[in-house]
């Protein structure tokens, strides 16, 4: 049997240039010069993206808090969720469990109110427990 993981990865990318190129090429604008939302946001959410990947945690931080707020205006909790939970993961990566914490609980929310996939979230919430010296905490978030 052949492995078919690269094309398969290598369609999906071109899949998504190509909705990226469509979309900017048919999403100019809107009058008085305003990006619509969904632009904004998508473009935040990839900008944060790259910065994490680079180790530039704080720019991701930024990225991604701003793509949280983004998503809050546009009320919507997949958007909501994926922003809070990619701010959270910069908030571990800094050592502020706290407010990683408040962060994976929105999203945690977010998520279960359209009844996606809570596992990411929990894992990170058990991580965090972990580190935070929690460790009966973060084998029940873990079991779940």
């Amino acid at each position: 049997m052949r492995n078919h993981a690269p094309l398969i990865a290598f369609l999906s990318c071109l899949v998504g240039v190509v909705f990226l190129v469509l979309s900017l090429g048919c999403s100019g604008p809107k009058q008085g010069g305003t990006v619509p939302a969904e632009s904004e946001l998508y473009s935040l959410m990839s900008a944060g993206r790259a910065a994490f990947r680079q180790g530039s945690v704080e720019q991701a931080a930024t990225l991604y808090r701003r793509a949280l707020m983004r998503a809050r205006a546009m009320d919507d909790a997949s958007a909501i969720g994926d922003a809070a939970y990619n701010l959270a993961a910069c908030r571990v990566s800094q050592g502020k469990y706290e407010k990683a914490r408040a962060l994976l609980a929105e999203a945690k929310e977010e998520i279960a109110s359209i009844h996606g996939n809570l596992a990411d979230i929990l894992l990170v919430e058990a991580k965090v427990a972990r580190l935070q010296g929690k460790p009966d905490e973060a084998l029940a978030l873990a079991e779940q």
